[in-house]
């Protein structure tokens, strides 16, 4: 369980990275940039966001390596901070963009 949450730790590391100083370049698949007013913003919020997840990860991931009979638990406090790293960054992101655009 330990190389799998080491190894979640090492990818959310090297996306929040990519994704921080992505600058305006269209790097995050599910955003309409379109209605998107400040692109560096968003990526550098989106960014630290995922590398907080990244701070988290690694914390559990010591946790799981350390000590192997509460291992599962490491799992279950990854997944939930996952989870709600998910939201913070989806309510966070709507400010982000501003009005609705036609085709």
């Amino acid at each position: 369980m330990f190389i799998a949450l080491a190894i979640a730790t090492a990818l959310l590391l090297v996306f929040g990275l990519a994704v921080r100083f992505a600058g305006d370049d269209p790097i995050l698949n599910l955003v309409d940039y379109r209605r998107v007013r400040d692109r560096r913003a968003l990526h550098a919020f989106a960014g630290r966001t995922l590398l907080a997840l990244a701070v988290v990860s690694a914390a559990c991931t010591y946790v799981a390596w350390r000590h192997d009979d509460i291992a599962i638990v490491a799992l279950l406090g990854w997944i939930l901070c996952l989870k709600g790293g998910m939201v913070a960054l989806a309510m966070g992101s709507s400010r982000y963009h501003g009005a609705e655009v036609d085709s």
